[in-house]
């Protein structure tokens, strides 16, 4: 399958993770943008159309729990992956209910980043592939 650039929305409320996220996802060749807190995101959803966002749970004004519900609202096809410490098993499970594709904890390797870039990609090359194949029907 061909090489796909992508845009990828950071949501943490701490400026080193939104900074390292961001170079390790541009190195791979991917468009990044980057919210402080769940209100911020959701809003930039509104605005632009992502692909992928990588996303904490606590944060501040919003958390990431309220912001994937609203996200997935929104833009119900963006795939969101969340990127925590807070690895309480009751968030992770509601986090996973209320659409997210993947969960990943702090500390992570930079391949588990880079690795749900992949699958997303793959996955969504898939449904276009199917979709395309059900038009030629």
């Amino acid at each position: 399958m061909k090489k796909e650039t992508i845009n990828v929305l950071i949501v943490d409320d701490h400026a080193g993770i939104r900074y390292l996220l961001g170079l390790l996802i541009e190195d791979v060749g991917h468009k990044t943008f980057t919210a402080t807190n769940g209100l911020e995101a959701v809003e930039l959803v509104r605005q632009s159309g992502f692909d992928l966002i990588f996303m904490d749970l606590c944060m501040p004004v919003m958390d990431g729990l309220k912001a994937l519900e609203k996200i997935k609202l929104i833009a119900p096809d963006t795939e969101v992956v969340i990127v925590t410490a807070d690895n309480n098993e009751s968030n992770v499970n509601e986090a996973m209910k209320k659409g997210a594709f993947k969960f990943i904890a702090k500390p992570f390797e930079n391949e588990e980043i880079t690795g749900a870039i992949e699958e997303v990609i793959y996955f969504r090359q898939i449904a276009e592939a199917e979709k395309n194949d059900n038009r030629a029907l």
